[in-house]
């Protein structure tokens, strides 16, 4: 009803200008060709305005999209990564120490944080293990 509102007070205006003009058939069909080429305008303002406001909406919502894509990608490559060098270190303790626990042997449970912590830091990493709960562990740094 908002966009007919002004398509009808354009057909009311111009029903009212015309006065006895060429009686009621005349009146008719000018207020009638008045608001057509009114619509007309209207349809053609936003056909060619809406559009772009629309897409330029998707592109900006889309942005924003294959940006949190990206770093949850970013995220799980990271994490990734480190379970990869966590998984070699794990080896590298079992054939170093003696006195492995059955879970550790079974790949089940890591290394102490300590003895992880301190082969990461000689080995240049930039990042330490906390709350190791067997295979489960988080990452600082």
């Amino acid at each position: 009803m908002v966009t007919m509102g002004p398509l009808l007070a354009v057909f009311a205006a111009t029903w009212y200008f015309l006065g006895d003009m060429g009686g009621a058939l005349v009146k008719l069909l000018a207020s009638v060709g008045v608001t057509a080429l009114l619509a007309a305008s209207f349809f053609l303002v936003k056909l060619f305005t809406v559009p772009a406001k629309l897409q330029a909406e998707v592109e900006g919502r889309l942005r924003g999209t294959t940006k949190a894509i990206d770093q949850e990608t970013a995220q799980k490559a990271l994490m990734a990564g480190r379970a990869e060098i966590l998984r070699q270190l794990t080896q590298l303790y079992i054939f170093s120490h003696n006195g492995i626990t059955p879970r550790m042997m079974a790949g089940l449970e890591l290394p102490p944080a300590d003895w992880l912590n301190g082969e990461l830091a000689n080995s240049g990493h930039g990042w330490r293990v906390l709350n190791i709960s067997g295979l489960n562990f988080e990452t600082t740094g």
